[in-house]
């Protein structure tokens, strides 16, 4: 028998209710056909009948677009890695010096997010992402034609600001295109893209650097970015989608045509009624007050800077001093160690979270609370201290140059799991979740040059075995909080939960009746 459900009450409940004891179903509404998963799990959130809601689209094409885009940010700022001396040589300067041209574009990355996410919300994520896309082009091709350091320096800060539109809003997107169930998938896939994009710029900025010229680790990201900013002109569509009383008249009359035109209008889809305000830059600050939003933004910032940003500036100096390294060498113990522990650490990452959300939901029949996911990030918890171990005995002694790549790889796929952990817990924790990614973006970046800077005159000062057993002491400490989310963060998110998904306990009974009419069963969020 059929099972139906009045599915616009209940999320205009959940919308306008601050505890959603009082939500009736509204018998004016029309009844639509409850979707669920192939498991028979109600869809949480339901996608509607209209056409234009991302939720029906096959997302795997767009998903993978903005991924790419991402992976693109990371991927231009790392290319010149491998080759901080050669840099150095050709403006007479330190090649500590030349890794702040990472440095710059890093930190400008992580002041971007604070403009672009409030901007998107409002007009959509496609201009931006075409916009960013665009300047992006011109700051580093700009960067390859640079004849001066200062003149570096700038295009370098203007690559970072543009260029990370798609690693502010890609994960946005992922929660636009996916169910809560598809959502640890689709987001694991995100982020082994954007954590991925600088351990394999390391491998071709190397050997460019090393046959043709460190300017062409310049160029090839503003050729690259010149092909995707024509692909999403015509095949990115706008996934910003207002949920609400017009989706529930919609009908799937409308023809696919003018869906395919609307949505893929250069200035997206804006909403009159959603207005721009001068808070909303400053917003992503306020949430750092939040424990299920500042503690995996603390860890992840920490995981991130030792295992990926800490071996993109430091490798091509250690390695060409400990083992006589050329750029080339650098750039492939650097990618292929980096890349393959993301990789492998995503295998387990991803999987873990959607099979830990299943088992949940058939065991509870309810949707699970967001602390259930913080089960999944123990092992990268374990792996990122050991990795670190790893590489900083092996640099200090000098061992065979395959035992700290091995470290690095150890680390990085720690880091996965962790990265995938706290994006799906933190995203589902609260309803303005998309404010989370800039607010990590900028933890991880200004942590970067807080690492720049530090670590390796500590390494020199006092040895750099006892400098990562520091390292990974800090991260050790940092995830403290996160054990007390497991066991606190619910009872916190009551108190505190008003910008929150899952902030209280809804008792928020909706329900589903068969051809009866009767009320079968209730779903409880």
């Amino acid at each position: 028998m059929p099972v139906t459900a009045d599915f616009y009450q209940f999320e205009k409940s959940l919308a306008s209710s601050n505890d959603g004891k009082d939500a009736q179903p509204d018998p004016n509404v029309n009844s639509g056909a409850l979707k669920v998963d192939k498991y028979g799990l109600p869809l949480i959130p339901q996608p509607s009948d209209d056409p234009a809601d991302p939720l029906n689209w096959s997302n795997g094409a767009v998903l993978l677009q903005a991924s790419i885009l991402a992976f693109m940010g990371p991927f231009g700022h790392s290319l010149i890695n491998p080759a901080y001396v050669t840099l150095a040589a050709s403006f007479h300067i330190t090649p500590q010096q030349a890794s702040y041209t990472t440095t710059i574009a890093i930190a400008f990355a992580g002041i971007g997010p604070f403009l672009w996410v409030p901007l998107a919300n409002v007009y959509g994520r496609r201009p931006i992402y075409l916009f960013g896309t665009l300047v992006s082009i011109a700051a580093v091709a700009g960067a390859g034609a640079a004849q001066s350091y200062g003149t570096l320096l700038v295009a370098r800060a203007c690559h970072g600001f543009f260029s990370c539109t798609a690693m502010a809003l890609g994960a946005a997107t992922a929660v636009d295109l996916f169910c809560l169930h598809e959502r640890g998938r689709a987001l694991g896939v995100f982020t082994v893209l954007v954590t991925n994009g600088a351990h394999l710029a390391s491998i071709p900025g190397g050997y460019l650097a090393l046959f043709v010229g460190w300017r062409w680790d310049f160029r090839l990201p503003a050729i690259l970015l010149g092909v995707m900013f024509i692909i999403m002109l015509v095949a990115m569509p706008e996934t910003l989608y207002r949920r609400g009383p017009r989706v529930v008249h919609a009908t799937t009359s409308r023809p696919m045509r003018s869906v395919v035109v609307e949505r893929l209008r250069i200035w997206g889809y804006h909403d009159a009624k959603h207005k721009l305000h001068a808070t909303d830059f400053v917003q992503p600050l306020q949430m750092f007050k939040y424990p299920s939003v500042v503690f995996p933004a603390i860890y992840y910032a920490v995981a991130f800077g030792w295992a990926s940003i800490e071996p993109a500036l430091t490798v091509a100096t250690i390695f060409h001093t400990n083992y006589g390294f050329n750029t080339a060498q650098n750039g492939l113990v650097l990618g292929i160690s980096l890349m393959l522990g993301a990789f492998i650490g995503e295998l387990f990452g991803g999987h873990a979270l959607d099979t830990i959300l299943r088992q949940y939901r058939q065991k509870h029949d309810g949707v699970p609370e967001p602390e259930v996911k913080l089960r999944g990030i123990w092992l990268g918890t374990v792996m990122l201290p050991a990795g670190l171990l790893v590489y900083g005995f092996t640099i200090q002694y000098k061992v065979h140059y395959i035992v700290p790549t091995i470290g690095m790889g150890i680390a990085n796929f720690g880091l996965q799991i962790i990265a995938t952990v706290s994006y799906s817990y933190s995203t589902d924790c609260y309803k303005v979740w998309v404010f989370l990614l800039g607010t990590l973006q900028g933890s991880i970046s200004y942590y970067s040059m807080l690492i720049e800077l530090g670590i390796q005159p500590l390494g020199k000062a006092i040895g750099f075995q006892f400098a990562f057993i520091i390292y990974a002491l800090i991260a050790l400490v940092c995830f403290t909080p996160m054990l007390w989310l497991m066991r606190y963060g619910h009872r916190t998110r009551e108190r505190m939960g008003k910008l929150y998904r899952h902030s209280y306990t809804i008792q928020t009974k909706f329900c589903v009746f068969f051809s009866t009419g009767k009320p079968t069963y209730n779903i409880d969020l």
